[in-house]
């Protein structure tokens, strides 16, 4: 029996260390929480676990102090962040920020007005005719027929520049361009 009473006596010791270092173990975690949750602004606690104050109550007394004092410290270091920010602002022998390239304005794209779309020749070629040296050439159209010579304007919109047996070339009046019509052969 004596041997059981060493044991138990031995264990307790053991208990009690083990305890202790599972709740420093979980301060240290508490205080990563904080840490980590506070990167980006005022600090933040973390909630206490209830098993760490009826366990070691040394220890919850520890970890309160702690706490309050992890918060000051944090609160301290965003201060004197934000001091040494300005200071560097202000000191002239700091080392300068790296320069930003300057940003061109953009360049306004030119309006390209669009050219209104070439009307078709909508006449069909009939045939030709060369009297004194002089080529006729007649269209038709539905029922109406059109005789042409170089130098003639058709419709108002078209100008007759020349006429061979081959081809008729046109200027389009409006936009200036040249119309091409190939004659080929009589239907």
């Amino acid at each position: 029996m004596t041997s059981t009473a060493l044991t138990i006596s031995k264990s307790k010791p053991r208990q009690r260390l083990i305890w202790l270092m599972l709740a420093f173990g979980l301060l240290l975690a508490a205080e990563r929480m904080v840490s980590f949750a506070s990167e980006g602004g005022a600090p933040v606690r973390a909630p206490r676990p209830a098993a760490d104050a009826a366990v070691a109550p040394a220890a919850s007394a520890a970890a309160e102090g702690s706490d309050v004092a992890g918060g000051l410290r944090w609160q301290r270091l965003a201060e004197r962040e934000r001091a040494t920010q300005n200071a560097t602002l202000s000191d002239p022998f700091a080392a300068a920020p790296p320069a930003r390239a300057p940003v061109a304005a953009p360049t306004p794209v030119p309006v390209v007005e669009a050219k209104p779309p070439l009307p078709p020749f909508s006449y069909r070629y009939f045939g030709s005719l060369l009297d004194d040296g002089v080529r006729t050439a007649f269209f038709t159209r539905n029922e109406r027929v059109l005789r042409v010579r170089a130098g003639d304007t058709v419709d108002g919109q078209f100008r007759v520049d020349t006429l061979d047996e081959a081809q008729l070339a046109l200027t389009h009046l409006a936009s200036g361009e040249r119309l091409v019509v190939s004659l080929g052969s009589a239907p």
